[in-house]
């Protein structure tokens, strides 16, 4: 996953010294904690140690059971358990861990710690009892090399998107086909009225067949759209806006993709359809304006622009949570939000990030209406990793 792991020890490290820290601690599992899977290319469900140290030495202290694992699937050289530590007669129970840490840190003359700032409090809390080391809360120093990727997680999140493709393509098939009941979506194979929560139910079995799964698919229909999460179990109406926000994270490589479409089940109103035409302008220029150096801040104005042209509300100028409420788009890798946010940031985009852009108007008794892609900066341009199609009314 990582091209050049000397690299980026060189500038994680290169972030100690700034902060006059010996080393940097983690404590977490793998699979939740990105950071910590991104260092060590160790998926693990329980929590285990990560030090890095100023001296360009990384280790991993963990249960004698994962041993060989471990030494099998990370990329981190110094593997520890905690058998490998003489254990004082008569010390507590909790405070095993704590000696064990307190004699890693002692071997490699480690004295200031940096640690995250979800480090568990409780292991803070037994860490600091000893006056011996110092402790600070910072910045991962791991987050910031995430933002570029290389050519093996576009390749991952590629696989995903192409699942959320195929759960997305399947779902307004479905659509289709059902029948409209008293202005409801009915299933007449099952002689029934379709729900939302069949819906997400129905985007989870596709994402599982890609070897993917998520834990929160939107679907929203009608006023729920009006909240950009809003989510809908009840019935799903015709002639209203249905939302799907289809994020699936892979279960082999962990990361995501992203991508949305909004479609009406019938005839959409006139104003939802300029709604709709609005967002899908601002979307394809916000999309263009993708390259190298630019930032995220001009590409949040242009969409912004387009959308007041038009009319609608934005976050830059109304208060009272209507219309574009939200940023343009962020990053996409190891977690579903990451860096860069595509919004007021300065930040300059760089060949290899991965972000959305995902515009959207969402407005009381009208509903709301969101499209997003997922796209790949490269380097004189960009490359939008989806090719599903954007119609409205289906």
């Amino acid at each position: 996953m990582i091209s050049n792991k000397k690299i980026l020890l060189k500038n994680i490290i290169n972030n100690l010294q700034s902060s006059n820290l010996d080393a940097y601690l983690i404590y977490d599992n793998s699979i939740q904690n990105s950071d910590l899977y991104y260092i060590t290319n160790f998926k693990s469900e329980d929590p285990f140690f990560y030090i890095i140290t100023k001296k360009e030495i990384d280790i991993i202290l963990i249960s004698d059971m994962e041993k060989k694992r471990v030494f099998k699937e990370s990329n981190v050289m110094n593997i520890l358990t905690y058998s490998d530590f003489p254990i004082k007669k008569d010390i507590n129970k909790d405070d095993i861990i704590i000696d064990i840490l307190h004699q890693i840190f002692y071997k490699y003359n480690i004295y200031n710690i940096g640690i995250p700032k979800d480090f568990p409090s409780i292991l803070y809390f037994l860490l600091t009892k000893k006056n011996k080391y110092k402790y600070s809360i910072i910045k991962s120093p791991i987050k910031k090399e995430r933002e570029i990727k290389n050519k093996e997680e576009i390749k991952y999140i590629k696989q995903s998107v192409n699942a959320a493709e195929f759960a997305m393509k399947t779902t307004i098939e479905k659509l289709k086909k059902l029948s409209i009941k008293d202005n409801i979506l009915y299933d007449k194979k099952k002689n029934r009225a379709v729900t939302g929560e069949d819906i997400r139910n129905y985007i989870d079995q596709k994402l599982i067949k890609k070897s993917c799964y998520s834990f929160s698919t939107i679907v929203s229909c009608g006023i729920d759209t009006e909240n950009p999460h809003g989510t809908t179990n009840c019935v799903l109406k015709s002639n209203e806006p249905i939302i799907i926000d289809i994020f699936p994270r892979s279960i082999k490589t962990l990361y995501y993709g992203d991508m949305t479409r909004t479609v009406v089940r019938g005839n959409a109103s006139e104003k939802l359809k300029d709604i709709y035409n609005t967002v899908k302008e601002a979307q394809e220029e916000g999309i263009k304006m993708i390259k190298p150096n630019i930032t995220c801040f001009d590409i949040h104005n242009k969409v912004c622009d387009i959308i007041e042209r038009n009319g609608y509300h934005t976050i830059r100028n109304c208060n009272e949570n209507i219309g574009f409420n939200h940023s343009t788009g962020h990053g996409v890798g190891l977690d579903i939000h990451e860096a860069p946010n595509i919004s007021d940031s300065n930040y300059k985009l760089k060949e290899g990030n991965v972000i959305t852009i995902e515009p959207g108007l969402y407005y009381p008794k009208i509903g709301g209406v969101r499209i997003e892609d997922t796209i790949y900066v490269t380097k004189k341009g960009y490359k939008n990793l989806n090719k599903y199609e954007k119609i409205f009314e289906i």
